[in-house]
């Protein structure tokens, strides 16, 4: 495992309360989390190498919680589905994790004028915060009452159009989970991809591994983050 693998499967490890070698092995790890407790709730995370599963304690598995007999990932996930599909349910993927492993910087050409959010031009991150959608927000995974460390802003013209930041995904500060926004009247002028561009060459600066968390659904932003050299290191999946 290189350096910047170990790294991301050191902050999944810790999220998960699990060892970091669980990651280098084939089979599954079932977590029953007394929080969901009757929730029903049950989500798979499929790395290259391992499943991990949350489930609701009171929940009935069709399998032993040590279910490790040398099975891929795949070949579990299928097992897992056609169970499921059969009592009616359906498991769906809903979110991608991509993470930016390269050393390139990386360039594009851009009429976008990007600098950081500071204490000179935060009233203008404030302007456009209150400019976004509730769906928005939550899309580019912002807190308002907890804004994230390192926040850029695109600007034309000196108005702010399109907002790019990254919090450390469980105090893992050698990862940055990026989230952006542009303005709705600005998109498709390749706006996004000038601050997902920033941001990334400002985290290798930084000796930072980018990352990008997505809904499976979004084919644009998953064609934009290819385009540019991330890799899919784990898939989200949820029993619905």
């Amino acid at each position: 495992m290189n350096t910047k693998l170990q790294k991301i499967y050191e902050e999944r490890a810790k999220f998960y309360n699990l060892e970091l070698s669980t990651f280098e092995s084939e089979g599954a790890t079932v977590l029953e989390v007394e929080s969901l407790r009757n929730e029903n709730y049950f989500t798979i995370a499929e790395f290259d190498k391992h499943l991990v599963i949350r489930v609701d304690p009171e929940m009935e598995l069709l399998f032993d919680k040590t279910m490790t007999s040398g099975k891929s990932p795949k070949e579990l996930l299928n097992i897992i589905e056609a169970h499921y599909k059969n009592l009616g349910r359906t498991l769906s993927k809903t979110f991608c994790f991509y993470y930016y492993l390269k050393d390139e910087k990386l360039n594009v050409e851009s009429d976008l004028m990007i600098e950081r959010i500071t204490n000179s031009n935060s009233g203008k991150l404030d302007v456009f915060l209150d400019g976004l959608s509730e769906e928005e927000i939550d899309l580019a995974d912002i807190e308002l009452d907890n804004l994230d460390p390192v926040i850029f802003g695109g600007f034309v013209q000196g108005n702010m159009k399109g907002y790019v930041s990254h919090r450390y995904p469980n105090g893992h500060t050698g990862l940055a989970d990026i989230g952006i926004v542009i303005d709705q009247a600005y998109r498709g002028k390749r706006f996004g991809k000038a601050m997902l561009v920033h941001e990334v060459n400002w985290c290798l600066r930084n000796e930072i591994i980018p990352m990008y968390v997505l809904l499976d659904s979004n084919e644009s932003s998953k064609g934009l983050v290819e385009s540019l050299g991330f890799e899919k290191i784990c898939d989200l999946y949820m029993l619905e």
